[in-house]
């Protein structure tokens, strides 16, 4: 086509304003001018919002793909530019107003903001759209991904299983998962112990409680789940489609086919996995259609699930000693040490919402002011609830890039992840002081300053952390 344009071109003018232009120039013209138009409309969208006019929409292609730069923002820029970006607009609500391709969207670091576009019920008038749970979608429709009548169902049918026997439970595997780690990795008979990648340990750790708790699996530290003809274990498994989902997402399926070797794994993790899945679902269903009692009363999340969906009656059913539990309550510092983390490096750091219909949100006055001020916002457009942005805010959190655990000394919680977080930490900060594994002559804070970065995959994390270990001479 281009060769036909450039063949025929000379011979062929067009007029535009009253001047002989050839197609080529003309093409382009058009296409400038329908840029321009875009971007007109898209301020329009976010009534003169200050912020930044760029020329693709940050979370989809090709912008997603491309590295933050002053004149990308990419997927890291709530990271990189935590400590600026709000600042620069003097504001805690800025657009973006891609002018090639995207829509518009409002980036916004308030938490009332946040709670009338992502508080949910029935009356809301956001949603999450289907395009931003595409990463969610993989493995078919869940709770993070549901919506409106969907989730209330997923939610209905999870609600029994987050109990004080599942925390129980939680806090009991922790401690026994724990010593197993202290017996496979050999550290009983160590010293000091170097770990140039903790989250090895921790996403393990993760993965077996639950697998457990969670899904009523047994297995163990030495000897974690594999799939059914075991040649990959499920943790590597997942740790190959948590790295790689972008590609599933963003690669069609006929290039993911191609015989390249970062392809050929990113397909064999993705099939072991749903295999083991599968394979599980089966197993459980034949266990309660059987009346297993020995395994069919079990209390886990999983099993609970799939009894609801095996019981046709059901509405909701789906388609296809040192430490105990009574001490949890006392170790409010391990629990604040824990959130003050989350609240550094928040895992669901963007929450995406779009506008059912015409409606109104009500932004709040600058701090020192009272009361707030309508925003209109027009149907289909998506506010980012950006969770960097909020737990960074200095109106909620004063001196926000410090690491301070005493802003949750007077926080309580007993749910699954905090309920693990604090089992483990108590036993591990119990037998072993922690250090940073600094580099010949580094300080502590150029450790901070090199380690201490975000990781985004699925969800955002830190980057590989590298720590010593020295046991505690006990007294």
């Amino acid at each position: 086509i281009g060769s036909l344009i450039s063949k025929y071109s000379v011979d062929l003018k067009l007029q535009f304003l009253g001047y002989d232009v050839s197609l080529p120039t003309a093409l382009l013209l058009v296409f400038f001018v329908s840029r321009v138009f875009k971007l007109t409309r898209g301020i329009s969208d976010v009534n003169r919002l200050p912020g930044m006019r760029i020329p693709f929409q940050p979370l989809a292609a090709p912008g997603a793909l491309i590295p933050t730069s002053w004149w990308n923002p990419g997927l890291r820029f709530p990271w990189l530019w935590r400590y600026t970006f709000y600042k620069r607009y003097q504001n805690e609500n800025v657009s973006m107003i891609p002018f090639i391709s995207g829509i518009p969207g409002i980036y916004t670091s308030n938490l009332d903001v946040a709670r009338q576009v992502a508080g949910g019920g029935h009356k809301s008038n956001f949603i999450k759209p289907q395009s931003a749970s595409r990463a969610l979608l993989l493995w078919g429709m869940n709770l993070v991904a549901a919506d409106g009548d969907i989730w209330r169902k997923h939610r209905r049918i999870m609600g029994p299983a987050f109990n004080s026997k599942l925390y129980q439970m939680v806090w009991t595997e922790t401690l026994e998962t724990y010593r197993e780690m202290i017996l496979a990795e050999n550290w009983e008979s160590k010293d000091t112990i170097d770990v140039p990648v903790i989250q090895k340990l921790t996403f393990k750790l993760a993965l077996l409680i639950i697998g457990k708790c969670g899904f009523g699996f047994s297995f163990n530290w030495t000897a974690p789940p594999t799939a059914p003809d075991g040649s990959l274990s499920v943790q590597e498994a997942l740790r190959i489609v948590a790295d790689t989902h972008m590609l599933a997402i963003a690669v069609p399926k006929w290039i993911l086919a191609l015989p390249f070797q970062k392809f050929k794994e990113t397909r064999q993790a993705h099939d072991q996995l749903m295999k083991f899945m599968r394979g599980q679902v089966s197993e459980r269903k034949a266990d309660i259609s059987n009346q297993d009692s020995a395994k069919g009363d079990k209390n886990d999340a999983f099993t609970l699930l799939v009894k609801a969906n095996e019981d046709e009656e059901s509405k909701l059913k789906l388609d296809d000693q040192e430490l105990v539990y009574e001490d949890y309550n006392s170790l409010n510092k391990v629990l604040a040490v824990f959130y003050e983390s989350l609240r550094m490096f928040p895992a669901g750091h963007i929450l995406i919402r779009e506008a059912t219909e015409d409606t109104v949100l009500q932004i709040p006055n600058p701090p020192g002011q009272d009361g707030s001020t309508p925003f209109p916002v027009p149907k289909g457009t998506q506010v980012m609830v950006d969770m960097v942005g909020v737990q960074y805010n200095p109106r909620y959190f004063d001196e926000p890039e410090k690491y301070k655990p005493s802003r949750w000394y007077s926080i309580s919680s007993r749910r699954f992840a905090t309920t693990e977080a604090v089992a483990f930490l108590t036993m591990l900060l119990r037998d072993w002081r922690v250090e940073p594994m600094l580099k010949e002559g580094e300080t502590k804070e150029a450790w901070q300053e090199r380690v201490l970065d975000a990781h985004l995959v699925l969800t955002l994390g830190v980057a590989d952390v590298p720590l010593r270990f020295t046991k505690r001479i006990r007294k």
